[in-house]
């Protein structure tokens, strides 16, 4: 939409203006709306039907310009807005269901099925590896969970710990 210019002494205004051309204060094309916004906020400017040309008669547009409403989709519309197929075959239903379901109750299956491993060394046997090969053995067996520790004891609680 072209751009009137209504500020005073720019009414008959002819030049250009960043981007703009004017002809006797109406541009001579169409103005994008972020370039309307700029020149009405420093000189003053309405659109050639009248409507002001500042942020808020952009804004108060769009409010007054109501949403789609998808609850009023039907069920195959609004498959083909989420899937880009408008009729699926059995496969496809079946894909789609399937990923719906992994998405919504696949953590909760990999948690359950989930068993809760046996401690491969017990505290007996960790100490009886202290007393045969010292710290250096309990090292060892620390370095396979990611453990470290300076004493016998911490070593043990730390993979005891780490088994759990």
């Amino acid at each position: 939409m072209k751009l009137k210019l209504t500020g005073a002494g720019f009414e008959n205004y002819t030049g250009q203006m960043g981007v703009v051309f004017f002809e006797n204060g109406l541009s001579k094309y169409d103005v994008m709306p972020n370039d309307a916004i700029r020149i009405a906020s420093t000189i003053g400017a309405v659109w050639e039907n009248g409507d002001p040309a500042n942020l808020g008669a952009i804004h108060t547009q769009n409010l007054m310009t109501p949403a789609p409403d998808i609850r009023q989709q039907s069920g195959l519309e609004l498959l083909h807005s989420i899937t880009g197929h408008a009729h699926l075959n059995a496969d496809q239903v079946q894909q789609y269901s399937d990923q719906v379901a992994s998405l919504t109750t696949g953590v909760e299956k990999q948690e359950s099925t989930a068993k809760k491993a046996e401690p491969k060394y017990t505290q007996e046997a960790l100490e009886k590896i202290a007393d045969e090969s010292g710290i250096a053995g309990l090292r060892e067996i620390a370095a396979e969970f990611n453990v470290k520790g300076n004493s016998i004891a911490t070593l043990i609680k730390a993979i005891m710990n780490a088994q759990e």
